[in-house]
């Protein structure tokens, strides 16, 4: 190749990297942006986040109380702030929400639900309400652990119309280890205890999460058999 040819061809490309720089440039509203995600619309950025939220799974809740957000592998939380606030304040309204729970200990949840704006609790799944949107708790029961306390406080919240989040469908999920036969006695005599106390209370919000739960691990005993 000619050194006039390479010349001409550098010099292309060159002109193709400024056009691209002008049409992007022209595109934003901001030149000083990183990125056009933000000149979207709305409506076309919650529809980008949406799909986001479907393929990744949803988001998810840590145990750590002092955490006051969800966490994603997404990598467009690290774009910039203000991107990352966009999408977290998205995930809000519209992700499905997953956790862990050890025992019966939901503590790091109701600090979740009382953060919560209004708006932002009027779009979770409701009892009366159901959406597409879940909330998921996975719940591990180690050895030596008795729920008893921590249950009493999580009835005794859902049937508190003045806590934020009480009217919340809740999905639980108990995890079951096949190697060690153990953690579904656990999950057996959780069922015992939550039956125990479905005989001792009326019928209502209590009553029912109660019910949830003596399902959930219902569930989790026919996938050891």
């Amino acid at each position: 190749m000619s050194s006039r040819k390479r010349r001409r061809m550098a010099e292309q490309r060159e002109q193709d990297e400024k056009s691209l720089n002008t049409f992007a440039t022209q595109q934003k509203t901001d030149p000083d942006r990183m990125s056009l995600l933000l000149d979207l619309p709305p409506e076309l950025r919650t529809a980008i986040y949406e799909q986001i939220f479907i393929s990744n799974g949803g988001m998810q809740l840590s145990r750590n109380t002092s955490r006051r957000n969800l966490a994603t592998t997404c990598p467009l939380v690290r774009v910039n702030k203000q991107i990352r606030g966009d999408f977290l304040s998205a995930a809000l309204l519209l992700a499905d929400i997953r956790t862990t729970a050890i025992g019966l200990d939901f503590r790091h949840i109701v600090s979740f639900m009382n953060r919560l704006s209004e708006r932002e609790i009027a779009t979770l799944p409701k009892n009366d309400n159901p959406t597409e949107r879940t909330v998921t708790i996975g719940i591990i029961m180690p050895k030596q652990w008795n729920p008893e306390v921590y249950l009493a406080r999580w009835i005794n919240r859902v049937q508190d119309p003045v806590k934020k989040g009480t009217q919340v469908r809740y999905r639980y999920w108990f995890y079951i280890n096949n190697c060690n036969n153990t953690s579904a006695l656990y999950v057996s005599e959780t069922r015992k205890r939550c039956l125990a106390r479905v005989q001792a209370i009326p019928d209502g919000r209590g009553r029912e999460e109660l019910l949830r739960i003596v399902a959930a691990c219902d569930e989790a005993i026919a996938r050891t058999s």
